[in-house]
């Protein structure tokens, strides 16, 4: 039995036919597939993603749920179409919260921790804009 062995490079050379010269060098050694806007957001991001991934603790199941709500997540950041943004910000959430259990609701579980959360968040600004009007 013959093994074929694939490399892939880490970067390549993007160009166009007509303009040769004007090229860029892309990185194609993504964990999420592809960034837009800072590079240090994403190699943070990279980083919290292997580290998720080199823990034991955490499920394969959970891991994988992880990441594609992650995708989704950034595909809604960069839709364009305001239905499109909906499915996928949608799409990550039910990865987020969906649950191994047959009979468990999705959706119960995203109102129930999104109140929560919520509720968590006014009350962090509240407390940050008191101590910024006590100083």
């Amino acid at each position: 039995m013959d093994f074929i062995q694939i490399e892939v490079y880490k970067s390549a050379y993007i160009t166009t036919e007509p303009h040769s010269q004007k090229g860029k060098c892309a990185h194609t050694d993504y964990i999420v597939d592809g960034y837009k806007g800072k590079r240090n957001t994403f190699v943070k991001i990279e980083e919290v993603l292997t580290s998720i991934s080199n823990n034991t603790i955490i499920a394969e199941d959970v891991k994988d749920r992880i990441y594609c709500a992650l995708r989704h997540f950034r595909l809604g950041n960069y839709a364009q179409d305001l239905e499109e943004k909906f499915i996928n910000y949608w799409i990550g959430l039910e990865y987020i919260f969906s649950s191994p259990e047959k009979d468990a609701s999705t959706f119960a579980r995203i109102k129930k921790i999104a109140g929560n959360l919520t509720v968590w968040i006014h009350e962090k600004k509240f407390y940050v804009y008191k101590q910024s009007v006590v100083m």
